[in-house]
C-alpha cells in the first residue's frame, strides 16, 4: 500500500473511531487554551487601565489556568508519567530508526512508520511477542542499528 493510498482509506480503519475522538478532544483543548490566552490578556489590559497598583486579574488567570491545566492532563495525560520506561524507550526507538531510513530513501516516514507499526502488532499478536528487544532489532536492522 503507498502513503496515497493510506491516506484515502483512513475511515476504513478499525481505529477510525477511536481516532477521530481523540483528535476532536486534542481539537477542543487547543481552542480552550486559546480563549484561556484571550480571556487572560483582556482581564490583564483591563487590570492594568483600571488598577495599576494592584493586579486583581491574576485570581480569574491562576482559576482559569487550573482549568486548563486539568484539561491538558484529560486529553494528554500527566507530562513525563511513563515517559521513561523501557515501552516508550523501544517505541521510540523504531519509530526514530524509520525517520532516519526514510529520510534516507526519501520516503514519507510517517505513513510507513504506521504502516510497519500495525504490522508490529500483528506479528506480536501473531506469535505471542511483548515487544522487540535489542536483540531483535538488531537483526531486522543488521549494521544501521549501530
Amino acid at each position: 500500500m503507498d502513503t496515497s493510498e493510506y491516506y484515502q482509506n483512513l475511515d476504513k480503519s478499525p481505529n477510525y473511531k477511536k481516532a477521530r475522538k481523540r483528535v476532536r478532544s486534542i481539537r477542543r483543548f487547543y481552542r480552550f487554551l486559546g480563549t484561556y490566552i484571550l480571556i487572560s490578556a483582556f482581564l490583564a489590559a483591563i487590570n492594568i487601565v483600571t488598577s495599576p497598583f494592584y493586579f486583581w486579574a491574576i485570581f480569574p488567570i491562576l482559576g482559569m489556568g487550573l482549568a486548563v491545566g486539568l484539561s491538558y492532563i484529560k486529553v494528554f495525560g500527566l507530562p513525563f508519567v511513563g515517559a521513561m520506561d523501557e515501552e516508550w524507550e523501544n517505541e521510540k526507538l523504531k519509530e526514530e530508526i524509520m525517520k532516519m531510513d526514510m529520510a534516507d530513501n526519501n520516503i514519507d516516514w510517517q505513513a510507513q512508520y504506521h504502516d510497519h507499526h500495525q504490522q508490529h502488532l500483528d506479528l506480536e499478536e501473531d506469535i505471542g511477542m511483548k515487544d522487540l528487544d535489542y536483540e531483535t532489532l538488531k537483526k531486522e536492522f543488521g549494521d544501521e542499528f549501530d
